[in-house]
């Protein structure tokens, strides 16, 4: 059997990579050339630097977990009880996410009364795991750091603790391995009680402190509750589950309709690119709506690096006419929070690129 030395974990970025063994941590950078918009562009290019990257360490036998993180998935979450409508909202979710279909890794995982689905590029982590497998490592999964986050407390980033603490975690490793086309299950967390717990609430109740009694005994027992961190204030589990827009798909497309009839946009060739930059499932895709709506034809979606924006960020090039600015302006400022407009440069790939915040 291997100890958690002889394991290794890969974690996967948009725009590079993070490489945990042990006290070892490194990580390789890709170049701009290589890879753009979760896509690889030079596949020889992009497979040479990762082989000689993991060529400085030795991988032979090595059991290796390669993590997605959050900007390397689509994630939606759904009621369990939808019945035959579950397996629509799949394929209505499939549908968003901007890879070819041939190329798309997806997984289902059933925790409690909720259904969790990913949505990855095949194409990205199955060069990483082609080259690891040749470098003789034994690969145990591949998985979305999401499912880790709630039960570990974990943000975006991973360091070497957490690293361990995923790598030690079998069942979640098992439950979100996208090499694995069965559902996974998650069981969700529930709340544990220590013996001497227990003996403190019953001598609370019935001694009449009741949750005085309980308050000042907790400050007495070293760490009373074993799955809450130790310190001054007591945090609850983070929450993955997705928060649902306070905009409606209709109302989108209304306010969309009653801009197009009160003004007319000079270029619709214009090329556009929205991002979610807030972290709310479906957003980009209810903006993608709102825009091609008002006439533009060319409109892509993605995920911005980060999440959690509360503005809005609109940037144009300099061909984009006066007009045209106002009105997708006007547009977004309909539905989302605060907008705000910069500068970009004449040779960017898109004319417009749009990073999505919090809805007003």
């Amino acid at each position: 059997m291997f100890s958690l030395n002889s394991k290794s974990l890969i974690f996967i970025k948009k725009e590079k990579l993070e490489f945990f063994m042990g006290k070892i941590r490194d990580e390789l950078i890709f170049p701009p050339s290589t890879v753009s918009n979760l896509e690889i562009l030079n596949m020889e290019a992009f497979e040479k630097s990762v082989s000689d990257f993991l060529a400085k360490f030795k991988l032979k036998k090595n059991k290796l977990l390669i993590v997605l993180s959050e900007d390397m998935n689509f994630q939606k979450d759904l009621p369990k009880n939808l019945d035959e409508q579950l397996e629509v909202k799949v394929s209505e979710f499939l549908n968003t996410v901007p890879f070819e279909p041939g190329k798309i890794a997806f997984k289902k995982i059933e925790k409690g009364e909720t259904v969790e689905m990913f949505a990855a590029n095949r194409t990205f982590f199955k060069v990483i795991q082609k080259v690891a497998t040749a470098a003789g490592a034994q690969i145990l999964g591949i998985v979305p750091l999401s499912i880790f986050k709630e039960k570990y407390g974990l943000g975006t980033e991973l360091d070497e603790g957490g690293a361990k603490k995923i790598l030690s975690d079998k069942k979640l490793i098992i439950a979100g391995n996208f090499l694995s086309e069965e559902e996974g299950h998650i069981e969700p967390a529930k709340l544990k009680f220590s013996r001497v717990l227990v003996m403190i609430i019953i001598f609370g109740v019935y001694g009449g402190g009741g949750i005085m009694v309980l308050g000042i005994l907790l400050g007495l027992i070293e760490n009373p509750f074993p799955f809450l961190p130790l310190g001054p204030a007591l945090k609850p589990p983070v929450q993955t589950q997705e928060v649902q827009p306070k905009v409606s798909t209709n109302e989108a497309t209304e306010s969309a309709s009653e801009a197009t009839e009160s003004a007319k946009i000079s270029n619709p060739d214009l090329k556009i690119q929205v991002l979610n930059g807030s972290g709310i499932a479906g957003q980009a895709t209810a903006v993608q709506k709102q825009i091609t709506d008002l006439g533009f034809a060319s409109v892509e979606i993605g995920n911005a690096l980060g999440t959690g924006s509360t503005d809005t960020t609109v940037v144009f090039s300099p061909k984009v006419t006066t007009s045209d600015r106002d009105i997708i302006k006007k547009e977004l400022e309909k539905t989302l929070q605060k907008v705000n407009t910069q500068e970009g440069a004449e040779d960017a790939e898109f004319d417009v690129i749009i990073t999505t915040g919090s809805y007003s």
